[in-house]
């Protein structure tokens, strides 16, 4: 059959609509694809996290994660009534899932105005890269501590780095108690400050600590220029806002 210009025209239109369906189901695959986070277990291996109907990850009364059996090529492994098979894992140290960090213990969302990266830790916008937020875990809880002894203790700790700093200028430590979340969960607020002998302002960090089954949690402010910093009480806030703790 002789193929005039416009028969031609019809089979490229053809042609491109198919690839557009091909491209449109390719793009639709990676974006189901990714609304599962992937974790690293404490034994290297990179696994698939279960999530429920609101995106959570899914635990067992001992606090392991549950994650998707694989096979050797990364393709699901589905029981005999064709439904994924699940296992659980060791919680590893942090799971993140576009703007949420995940512990074994809380989780934590900033929504807007900052940006979490691989590491954990949140960048404000538009302070090329020199507000963050980030959170440590400290530990252990001993008999007879609580959140003053552990400040007593950092304070104590031997920081040659803060003895030079302290002969050169003037450098403050307070401390607030305030409570987080709607369980008024007790926590301490540190603010640290280093002034000229001036009494002017050149650098500003905060930290607020708060203990969650047993471990303590800190969540540290630092600010490399200071007109990018947040104050105190809206630094409060959004961690309120922000963190949920695991019962």
């Amino acid at each position: 059959m002789r193929r005039t210009p416009y028969r031609v025209a019809i089979i490229m239109e053809k042609k491109i609509i198919a690839c557009g369906l091909i491209m449109l189901l390719l793009v639709t695959c990676f974006v189901a694809c990714g609304k599962k986070p992937t974790i690293k277990g404490k034994n290297g291996m990179e696994y698939v996290v279960v999530t429920d109907e609101e995106g959570s990850s899914v635990l067992n009364a001992d606090g392991d994660i549950a994650v998707y059996v694989t096979d050797d090529r990364g393709r699901y492994v589905k029981d005999a009534n064709g439904e994924r098979q699940t296992n659980y894992i060791e919680f590893p140290d942090k799971i993140i899932n576009g703007s949420t960090y995940e512990a074994a213990d809380f989780t934590f969302t900033i929504s807007e105005g900052w940006t979490l990266d691989d590491d954990g830790t949140f960048t404000k916008d538009g302070t090329n890269g020199m507000a963050h937020i980030k959170f440590d875990d400290l530990g252990e809880v001993g008999d007879g501590e609580t959140l003053h002894t552990l400040m007593d203790k950092i304070e104590s700790e031997e920081n040659p780095f803060m003895d030079e700093v302290r002969k050169i200028y003037d450098v403050e430590l307070n401390t607030t108690d305030v409570v987080l979340t709607d369980k008024n969960v007790p926590a301490l607020a540190a603010e640290l400050t280093i002034k000229e002998k001036s009494g002017e302002l050149i650098y500003r960090a905060h930290g607020t600590y708060f203990i969650s089954n047993g471990k303590y949690y800190e969540v540290v402010f630092t600010c490399d220029n200071l007109q990018y910093s947040v104050s105190s009480e809206e630094l409060l806030e959004i961690i309120d806002d922000g963190l949920t703790l695991k019962d």
